[in-house]
């Protein structure tokens, strides 16, 4: 390195290791202080949602408002069903507290079951999803870079497809109905940004009536910025769930009479916007 002095013609004397070292040393300190606001605060993305779908509904007594027929579809009993559908999720820091955000996303699905003799159709179903949530993050700024550990507190609501039987004339009549299942959940999650690059990774458990956990679900999302507002990402994640169905018997007392579970592996891709 060599200083140019104005107005002289000597030849400038070459700084010194020490000089050199500690400049290094300085643009190294202002890398790593990047402000907050230098990284997307806000991101909202939509885009194709499909995977694969098993089901079970097992009855749990021959004379409830359930079919008292185990109704399976993939595990054991075969392939999963195909499911295709939309999602929409948006992601929000407070610009004005690093620490704290929100986030909220809604999915559908189609996907479809043959009962056989039961019905003369395929019964379709719309795997629906929403969930609103709190975040709670521990920014790490490295070189330039963002990355965060953080936690998940907040709300989720989703549907079972449930099959009834109904006593006419001495014999079952089959119908069916969406059971709607809503509660608390709490999760953990890790995020990057680094230049262009954007990944999420996150793992939720449901809660329903206080403290028994009927889901899980993961999420793992890859993103890149193909400008500062357009981005493009792909999500790998599943969802899996088991929850105890009741009905009220002459007394009014709550009884057990059914066990559903199931599990949708899913993946998407999408486009977004980011500010």
């Amino acid at each position: 390195l060599f200083d140019l002095l104005a107005g002289g013609g000597r030849r400038a004397q070459p700084a010194t290791l020490g000089t050199t070292a500690a400049t290094g040393q300085q643009v190294e300190k202002q890398r790593e202080a990047a402000a907050p606001g230098e990284h997307p605060w806000l991101r909202v993305e939509a885009g194709y949602v499909g995977g694969l779908y098993s089901y079970q509904q097992k009855p749990l007594t021959s004379t409830g408002p359930l079919y008292d027929t185990t109704i399976t579809v993939g595990g054991d009993a075969g392939s999963p069903g195909g499911a295709a559908g939309l999602g929409l999720r948006a992601r929000a820091w407070s610009p004005g507290f690093d620490y704290g955000g929100a986030e909220l996303s809604l999915s559908t699905a189609r996907w479809s079951m043959d009962l056989g003799t039961a019905f003369d159709e395929p019964i379709p179903d719309w795997l629906t999803d929403f969930r609103a949530v709190l975040l709670g993050r521990y920014p790490i700024r490295r070189g330039g870079n963002l990355y965060h550990v953080g936690a998940r507190l907040g709300f989720a609501s989703n549907d079972f497809l449930v099959f009834k039987q109904e006593m006419q004339d001495g014999r079952p009549y089959l119908t069916y109905e969406n059971l709607v299942v809503s509660g608390a959940l709490v999760g953990v999650e890790a995020g990057a940004e680094a230049g262009r690059l954007f990944g999420l990774a996150g793992l939720e458990a449901g809660i329903v009536d206080g403290f028994p956990v009927y889901s899980f679900a993961t999420d793992l999302t890859v993103g890149y910025a193909l400008t500062e507002q357009l981005t493009v990402q792909a999500r790998l994640g599943s969802l899996s769930r088991d929850s105890t169905v009741y009905s009220q018997d002459g007394s009014g007392e709550k009884q057990p009479v059914g066990q559903l579970t199931d599990a949708f592996t899913r993946f998407g891709l999408g486009v977004g916007w980011q500010m």
